[in-house]
């Protein structure tokens, strides 16, 4: 196995769909460009851009944020620059309940809103003591299925009981600490630029604004701007505080565009984005070496190790060909859906699954093809790890 590429891992940040014109922009014109960039340089670049991918099972089980974080500090580790890219608008985005409190500071704010409020119960049923954790923590539980509509039944009501808790018991300060309150981009911020010393350096944020005053007619107004959408000056506060806060820290650059029936992008203005972001990541990835980090040459000694694991399970296999069959079929199709091998232990599950990658291999040519067992070496006991 050959030593490849340094690893650019981008990490994208915006709220959802007022941003969607400008991650279309970035997948079709930016990133192939910067891609091109990292190949001349001897480096692969990769964008992660989780407000495509999050599934909504895992929204669901209220482990979008989970994900997202990971998924940040997963770019982070890589210590190859940039690793976040925002994008800020007028919106300040979806607020999250905190997937987990510590029991002290749960139950003083239950114990503050009192028995008798409307919404103790439903606060009780969503959150569960978890008595393993150390210390303690209540954990946010799956949706109930009695709640259809959980943004406007069980969200946005308890959001704003727990926020007037904190409130009344001056531990504002603890509970943002928490994510209570906050927006999703606003914790990926805070991850991301606002907690990281260099960030300076290599983290970059477009804020937009648009010129002159919305059109009524345009029906997408209420996606772009919260005063239309919420009507709350407490994420007009939020959002302002948010910005300050990264000029301060990291690189912010202004863009505006007008507004339009027909959308809110001119070829002008798709252009002047266009460039603006490229120019400023490139800057960034010119300034860096061409040569592996130390983490990547592990995670290169990882791969290596796993190439090597399937080569001595599929060592003088023989037969199955129904089984490897069902498994092309499979890739062939190219469902998008996991394929489960069932077998018990020692029945050959690992030696199939590698045997079938190395046939995938010579029928695909020069696909990029990722090799991967749980618990071939140490570092891979878990479907995360």
């Amino acid at each position: 196995m050959t030593m490849q590429q340094n690893l650019i891992r981008l990490f994208v940040s915006s709220t959802f769909a007022d941003f969607k014109a400008e991650r279309d922009l970035l997948q079709q014109k930016v990133f192939p460009r910067l891609r091109r960039d990292c190949l001349s340089k001897g480096m692969r670049f990769q964008a992660i851009d989780l407000r495509w991918g999050v599934s909504d099972e895992a929204g669901h089980h209220n482990q979008t944020m989970q994900i997202c974080l990971r998924e940040l500090r997963r770019c982070q580790q890589i210590g190859t620059k940039p690793n976040f890219l925002i994008l800020l608008g007028e919106r300040y985005g979806w607020r999250p309940l905190p997937e987990s409190m510590p029991s002290e500071l749960f139950e003083c704010l239950r114990t503050q809103m009192g028995e008798g409020h409307p919404h103790a119960k439903l606060l009780s049923q969503i959150y569960r003591e978890d008595n393993n954790a150390k210390p303690h923590a209540y954990r946010l539980q799956p949706r109930p299925p009695q709640y259809e509509d959980w943004f406007k039944n069980v969200e946005t009501p308890l959001l704003a009981v727990l926020e007037q808790a904190a409130e009344r018991l001056g531990c504002k300060a603890e509970t943002e600490a928490l994510g209570l309150g906050l927006s999703a981009t606003h914790r990926e911020i805070v991850h991301g630029a606002l907690a990281i010393e260099d960030a300076r350096e290599h983290v970059h944020a477009f804020t937009r604004r648009f010129r002159g005053e919305p059109n009524h007619q345009f029906q997408g107004d209420s996606a772009f701007i919260d005063g239309v959408l919420i009507g709350s000056t407490v994420t007009e506060s939020h959002l302002e505080r948010l910005k300050n806060q990264l000029k301060q820290k990291s690189n912010v650059h202004d863009y505006t565009v007008d507004w339009r029936e027909d959308g809110i992008y001119s070829a002008v203005d798709q252009a002047c984005f266009e460039e603006i972001v490229y120019l400023q990541l490139k800057a960034v990835i010119d300034r860096q070496p061409g040569q592996p980090s130390e983490t990547q040459i592990q995670q290169l000694e990882e791969e290596k190790n796993h190439d090597a694991f399937g080569r001595e399970r599929r060592h003088g296999f023989l037969g199955r060909q129904e089984q490897l069959q069902t498994i092309d079929d499979y890739i062939a199709q190219g469902t998008g859906k996991p394929l489960v091998v069932l077998g018990v232990a020692g029945a050959g599950k690992s030696a199939l699954m590698a045997e079938a990658a190395r046939q995938a291999h010579q029928r695909m040519g020069g696909a990029r093809l990722i090799e991967r067992y749980i618990g071939a070496t140490s570092a891979s006991s878990g479907l995360i790890t």
